[in-house]
């Protein structure tokens, strides 16, 4: 099984958590990001975001490539921007928790986390379902004219 519980667990996809101290609402996180986390928060959020690009406020790389800018995300996005995340690099279910996400990888890892909510160690808000519509990826296509929506 794969988790998304913490800011921390997204560096590993290139999407790097650094401060609150940047947003003087202090309702988004500074993250610096990769050309992987900027292709993952664009994916996420269906269009062209703007990352500040060479403004990333580490100069170091990461396992995952050179940081490329930086992009102020809201606290709020973790669950879902990490559920999309498990979900479009992995083949199994995901599920949505109080915690975070997890990503059941194969059906024994699926009954467990099921299990688990059964017994009330873990509370599955949702299961995100793969769409069985025509189509590739997470974007739904058009049957007949091919337009992706």
């Amino acid at each position: 099984m794969r988790h998304i519980n913490s800011w921390r667990d997204l560096e590993k996809y290139g999407i790097i958590g650094l401060t609150g101290e940047a947003d003087g609402l202090s309702f988004r996180l500074l993250c610096d990001v990769t050309e992987e986390g900027a292709g993952l928060v664009e994916r996420f959020l269906g269009g062209t975001v703007t990352v500040t690009r060479g403004s990333n406020w580490n100069s170091r790389s990461s396992a995952k490539g050179e940081h490329i800018g930086s992009v102020l995300l809201p606290y709020t996005l973790l669950k879902p921007l990490g559920a999309f995340i498990l979900s479009v690099t992995g083949k199994g279910s995901v599920a949505i928790t109080e915690e975070g996400a997890t990503a059941a990888d194969n059906e024994r890892d699926e009954s467990l986390i099921r299990e688990s909510d059964e017994k009330g160690y873990v509370k599955v808000e949702r299961w995100l379902v793969r769409s069985t519509a025509p189509g590739t990826g997470d974007r739904n296509q058009h049957a007949m004219s091919g337009r992706v929506d």
